[in-house]
Parts: structure tokens; C-alpha cells; sequence
């Protein structure tokens, strides 16, 4: 699998990550809902895992290949970055999971999905539960281990 060069600042806020970047956001992007223990830069291959089925089996599959899923901070950088990638694919980062309590299902926990829609960039959390099956159209964002 062919990975794309990505240099990570867990320092930056997601406010900042994000801020004027995109056409449509979620106001749910917040730093306060993703937080992260990770500091520092780092300097990560970021891999497009293709893959159909449900949340837990497809990170089951990143697992198996000895990857580790990507979260919202580097979802973000990707989207700065290499905005390329977007418009070839939304891109899932299974390495967040944002668990709201106020929806029209209390407890459906969202994951981040960066989309592209011809020259712009959306980013926002799926309405759908964590546990949706994802079609071939998506590809998730792994790192390896």
C-alpha cells in the first residue's frame, strides 16, 4: 500500500486546523469533544485503507495488518496537506469517536468524515452510528503501527 508523506502537529487545535478552511463543518468540531494525549510534530505515512463493512470489522482489518486507525488531528493535516486525496474519496478516520448525547439516538457515537466536493472540502461528523456498514466509496485513514 502506497502512503503519502504527513507531517503532524498535535499542538494545534482543531479550531485552528480547521478555521476558514472548509465550506461546511460541524459545530461539534471541537477540541473540547476529541481529545488527544498525543504532543509534539510528527512525521507519519499516512495510508488509504480501502475497505467494506462495518466500523468494528474494518478496524479489526487495519489491526490485522499491523496499522493503527487515524484520528481528527491528522484527518485535519491530510485535508491541508494533500487536499488531493480528498477529491478522490471521503476519507473516515476511525480513530475518533465522538459520542453525542443529544441526538435523535442518545448514545450513537460519530466518527469524523472528510468529503470533497469538486474544489471544495467538507468536513463534518456522520449522522450515521459508528456501527453503519461503509461502502467501497470510503477509505480510512491508517497509519502503520
Amino acid at each position: 500500500m502506497k502512503g503519502i508523506l504527513l507531517s503532524v502537529d498535535y499542538g494545534r487545535t482543531l479550531g485552528n486546523l480547521v478555521l476558514g478552511r472548509y465550506e461546511g463543518i460541524d459545530d461539534d468540531i471541537v477540541s473540547a469533544n476529541f481529545p488527544t494525549k498525543k504532543s509534539g510534530v510528527a512525521e507519519l505515512n499516512a495510508l488509504m485503507f480501502p475497505a467494506v463493512g462495518y466500523s468494528p470489522e474494518i478496524l479489526a482489518q487495519i489491526k490485522q495488518r499491523n496499522f493503527r486507525a487515524g484520528d481528527i488531528y491528522e484527518l485535519a493535516h491530510l485535508a491541508i496537506q494533500h487536499p488531493e486525496e480528498v477529491l478522490k474519496g471521503p476519507i473516515v478516520a476511525l480513530g475518533s469517536i465522538y459520542n453525542w448525547h443529544f441526538s435523535r439516538r442518545p448514545g450513537t457515537r460519530w466518527v469524523p468524515v472528510l468529503r470533497g466536493g469538486g474544489s471544495k472540502l467538507l468536513l463534518f461528523l456522520r449522522l450515521e452510528d459508528y456501527g453503519r456498514s461503509w461502502n467501497s466509496s470510503f477509505r480510512f485513514l491508517a497509519f502503520e503501527s
